[in-house]
């Protein structure tokens, strides 16, 4: 690990944990970028399929599931692609007429210093019971009236780790700056690269075994991910294409988080080879655009029920039960990657209804990783449109004056998610 920052916050084992693992996540990034740079423009996916209805031409979503040929080889990847209308063209304070160019200096400033402090809320709660009617503790939990259940939607932000460019030296973000999100360009002039820990609310599989109107199985996806952005992630570009005044945005790769603990093998924040951007256009007309790419790998399981009991037994252990583990963790090595009791039972039912669970009912592997697609998309939809209902509050965001204390501190840090409906 490279030299501490002396301005650093203290680490802990597991910031040490998820620093050795962001070299590889770096590397790896580069390389589904570089593949992505080149796939994406002849976009021969013979599994590709729509993901939300075309409401007008420009509007370019589909989901896609693909083999591809990287430099540590073949990997399945599944992936979702999306743009849609962010803004209409709208003119300056004081003038009755669209200035793209005012247009564009608003955005490229929204962006890169603003956009990832707004891209979480909390919505109003619902009203408070009463001390009279309040219930009992005990009972507490289940009142619809308190208002401490509203629940964030969208995204939220932190900044966690960096490394300078300067010195090379590694460092922590102090708790006071965490929510307060740095300007993106200092990423490459001033930090190498910079971990972000990204949280995505109510992001989970909702899985109707009895169609749509029966039962439902909800696998919870629990967050938040740890990412890395280096400097060919982060989008600042003026005039990049016939009709484009304006390109802004950044990106990261997924770093993997061996700590986590959980049933669900297919957890994001353990996934590797995972990369997401997220940039914004603005066209001559003044009218501005965001779009999102996103590839992951194919989970190769879903569940994972073996291996996290073991791993719970070594941590209730305090590690003491290591040694007798071992040999049944190396016995279990060939088969439990095999393994996962979602997939298994998808071969099982297709084996006993001869494929028509597949051919008729959508019961496989890819219909899966194509719900999980789906999921991704709409959560970006609704991160992309709340974001846009606070970019339209403030009048310039070139202006300091204008911008309000929310915009400065971010809405999903602690006492922050007031401000956003202020």
């Amino acid at each position: 690990m490279s030299e501490l920052d002396p301005a650093s916050a203290p680490l802990t084992d597991k910031d040490r944990a998820i620093l050795a693992n962001v070299p590889q996540a770096i590397v790896q990034g580069q390389d589904l970028k570089e593949w992505w740079a080149h796939n994406r423009v002849t976009r021969d996916f013979p599994q590709e399929f729509p993901v939300a209805i075309q409401f007008s031409p420009p509007d370019h979503n589909y989901g896609f599931l693909v083999d591809a040929n990287l430099r540590q080889g073949r990997l399945p990847l599944a992936g979702v692609v999306q743009g849609q209308l962010y803004d209409y063209p709208k003119a300056p304070p004081g003038l009755d007429r669209v200035d793209p160019l005012w247009v564009r200096s608003q955005v490229k400033e929204f962006v890169l210093n603003y956009f990832m402090r707004l891209t979480s809320a909390m919505p109003p709660p619902v009203a408070a019971w009463s001390p009279k009617a309040q219930p009992p503790d005990l009972l507490r939990p289940f009142s619809q009236c308190d208002p401490g259940k509203a629940q964030r939607y969208g995204w939220g932000y932190q900044q966690c780790y960096y490394k300078l460019k300067a010195t090379g030296q590694i460092g922590k973000f102090p708790a006071s700056r965490s929510y307060e999100i740095i300007d993106l360009r200092e990423v490459g002039t001033r930090y190498d690269w910079v971990v972000f820990l990204v949280t995505i609310f109510h992001f989970d599989i909702v899985l109707p075994p009895a169609g749509a109107h029966g039962p439902k199985i909800v696998i919870g996806m629990p967050q938040p991910v740890y990412t890395v952005m280096t400097p060919d992630f982060v989008v600042n570009q003026e005039n990049p294409a016939p009709g484009v005044l304006g390109e802004y945005g950044y990106g990261y790769s997924v770093v993997q988080d061996l700590t986590v603990i959980s049933p669900i093998a297919a957890l994001p924040s353990t996934l590797k080879n995972t990369i997401e951007t997220i940039t914004f256009r603005v066209l001559e007309s003044g009218e501005v655009r965001a779009h999102m790419d996103f590839i992951t790998p194919q989970p190769p399981r879903i569940l994972d029920l073996v291996q996290f009991g073991l791993e719970v037994a070594e941590k209730l252990s305090f590690g003491l039960a290591t040694p007798l583990l071992a040999p049944i963790a190396n016995l279990l090595e060939g088969f439990v990657p095999q393994f996962d009791p979602i997939y298994t039972s998808l071969r099982v039912l297709n084996l006993v209804t001869a494929g028509i669970a597949a051919d008729d009912f959508c019961f496989t592997k890819e219909q899966l990783f194509k719900i999980l697609m789906v999921l991704h998309f709409t959560d970006v939809v609704k991160m992309f449109d709340l974001s846009a209902s606070l970019y339209l509050l403030v009048p310039d965001w070139t202006d300091p004056a204008s911008i309000p204390a929310w915009a400065k501190q971010g809405t999903y840090g602690p006492g922050h998610a007031a401000g956003a409906s202020s």
